[in-house]
């Protein structure tokens, strides 16, 4: 009976001690000045709730030294014998947590197999310990095994849409800390397979869309690729507005900005651009009047005076890429033209009556024929 009390004792003693845990960070006085400023970034982050200027603290941290001392090691065989004894009791203590040093350091020292067992608890309510826990897994887990283990695909899918449901500052910033990750694009179509409409939407105005660089294109088809067939068709319907706005909208910026533009722009979100202009496009009448537009404008815009023949180059390809997503939704949604003389006619005149243009700046690929031979 004695020994069972002691036990008892020894247990809740554990307990309380990850409770009351606080983690103390200073800078000596010959600290750098670089370290003083980082450490500047977690005081007034911390005073000001401003997540970013802590986690630039956090990353330099772990980027560094990491979040290792005597006082951690304690607090890891802490968890660890905490975790042992009842799961429940940590995720009830974890919920508690509020300061943000506090939570990146309990989870620094949780293991990893814990971490995912913590994350898959319906007990588990703190979306900041949620963020946390995803982030440190993403950052331990690797491609192979994120790629290949449904267990973890699983339970972080799941985590990253409890995360969303409970706070859409977080979901945002997990989005745009991981944009560039190849490891988010394995959970994605999961994740987005299971987030409501609005959840989708924050996803899709949160992602780099409107950039010219295609480094992202085969992790965005590794996405698409993997959304439940089952799923596709509600998560375009949910997007599609707000991609198809986003980038006209980047498009027109570009053009009004004369901003140099050395090519089509076939970016990373190329593919989900285009399955969701397919989606807008099964109006047949609403394609042709846009196509119409673009002609129009596209022959408008060639035929006026510019100051360099870098602003001209950049003009044309803008519209050039407007014209060949267009292309490419005729072709995917199969809209013939052929009993269209209106569109013929425009089509002709921008192409014939500027043949020599076209062909410099498409390398002889003849858009126009592309669309006319298409049934």
């Amino acid at each position: 009976m004695e020994e069972q009390l002691k036990k008892n004792d020894d247990i809740n003693n554990v307990f309380e001690m990850i409770k009351k845990a606080e983690i103390n960070i200073s800078v000596p006085p010959e600290a750098s000045e670089s370290d003083r400023g980082l450490y500047n970034l977690l005081i007034e982050g911390t005073e000001e709730n401003d997540l970013r200027k802590i986690y630039r603290f956090v990353y330099s941290v772990e980027m560094g030294c990491g979040f290792f001392s005597s006082e951690t090691n304690k607090l890891r065989s802490a968890y660890e014998e905490a975790l042992e004894e009842d799961k429940d009791i940590v995720v009830r203590i974890l919920n508690e947590k509020t300061k943000v040093i506090d939570i990146v350091c309990s989870c620094h020292v949780i293991a990893k197999e814990y971490k995912m067992q913590i994350l898959e608890s319906h007990q588990l309510t703190n979306a900041l310990i949620i963020y946390e826990l995803i982030r440190q897994l993403m950052n331990q887990i690797t491609i192979e095994e994120i790629r290949n283990s449904f267990n973890y695909k699983n339970i972080i899918s799941k985590a990253v849409i409890k995360l969303a449901d409970l706070d859409d500052q977080l979901f945002k910033m997990f989005i745009q800390t991981y944009e560039y990750k190849e490891q988010i694009y394995y959970i994605m179509s999961k994740v987005l397979g299971g987030l409501p409409t609005k959840s989708r939407k924050i996803y899709v105005d949160t992602i780099r869309l409107n950039s010219k660089d295609n480094n992202l294109y085969t992790y965005v088809r590794i996405l698409l690729d993997t959304i439940e067939a089952d799923k596709f068709d509600s998560i375009i319907s949910d997007i599609e507005d707000t991609i198809n706005m986003r980038w006209d909208g980047y498009l027109k910026t570009l053009l009004s900005s004369k901003e140099f533009i050395p090519g089509i722009l076939i970016n990373s979100y190329a593919d989900l651009i285009l399955n969701c202009l397919c989606k807008k496009y099964q109006d047949t009448n609403l394609f042709i009047d846009d196509l119409v537009n673009v002609v129009t404008e596209f022959n408008k815009a060639i035929n006026k005076w510019y100051n360099k023949e870098s602003e001209f180059s950049s003009m044309y390809f803008i519209y050039a890429t407007k014209l060949l997503f267009l292309k490419k939704v005729q072709e995917v949604n199969r809209i013939s033209l052929s009993k269209n003389n209106d569109v013929y006619d425009k089509l002709n005149n921008l192409f014939e009556n500027n043949r020599m243009i076209h062909y410099k700046h498409l390398n002889g690929e003849d858009l126009y024929t592309c669309f006319m031979d298409t049934n």
